[in-house]
């Protein structure tokens, strides 16, 4: 679920048509019912029109947005909403070689990068779950050195999780991801999980650095 933060006010714009044809009557034409019935038919059109305005403001902010308008967003940013193939066994196998001519060539599959306690549920994201990967893409466009404060900043301002970065042991490039409170599957992969490229390449929802390496998800006992 998006944070309520992220929500954008359209209340002060809100309009009553029909009043504001009432503030505009002329006074002797204040008690004319028939004239009062043809002025409320159009300010209805009227108000059907701007609400219909307003709501297409709305579905256009992150917070509101679904369905369509959702990817949309997504592809004005960069992030499209595909179906993520999670399942470890497509990690431990042989890419499968493409199909057509040149089979020898092979297209590296597209699972997650093994992280202990980090698989996530397979398929298609719901909207509320692609919100915030688009959200997650939007503070990765705007990342600038990744540092441990600004990613803990950005899974903070995402998720509402308070996490620390502990150094693995004779591995300069990996770390653990310490969590205060157990994750939802989803949460698990989202701190893990690459999007919209080949797994090789290892482009992470959250804009961790090029070189780190995630050895395993630590959530309280």
């Amino acid at each position: 679920m998006i944070p309520a933060k992220y929500k954008v006010d359209f209340t002060d714009y809100a309009q009553d048509f029909r009043a504001l044809a009432d503030s505009r009557l002329l006074y002797q034409f204040k008690n004319s019912t028939v004239l009062k019935a043809i002025i409320y038919a159009f300010a209805d059109e009227a108000q059907e029109l701007f609400d219909a305005i307003i709501e297409l403001m709305k579905v256009r902010t992150i917070y509101d947005a679904h369905t369509y308008y959702l990817e949309a967003i997504g592809r004005i940013i960069g992030q499209l909403k595909e179906n993520i193939e999670v399942d470890y066994g497509v990690y431990f196998t042989p890419d499968e070689p493409n199909s057509g001519e040149n089979p020898i060539f092979v297209q590296p599959d597209r699972g997650l990068a093994y992280v202990t306690g980090g698989r996530s549920g397979a398929g298609v994201p719901t909207d509320s779950q692609f919100a915030l990967q688009v959200l997650a893409r939007i503070f990765s466009n705007n990342n600038q050195y990744s540092s441990v404060p600004e990613l803990q900043n950005t899974i903070k301002e995402i998720t509402g999780i308070n996490a620390s970065f502990v150094p693995v042991v004779g591995e300069p490039m990996a770390v653990d991801i310490h969590v205060d409170k157990i994750l939802t599957p989803f949460e698990r992969g989202f701190l893990t999980q690459t999007h919209g490229i080949i797994i090789a390449e290892k482009s992470y929802y959250i804009a961790y650095p090029a070189t780190l390496r995630i050895n395993s998800i630590v959530e309280p006992s």
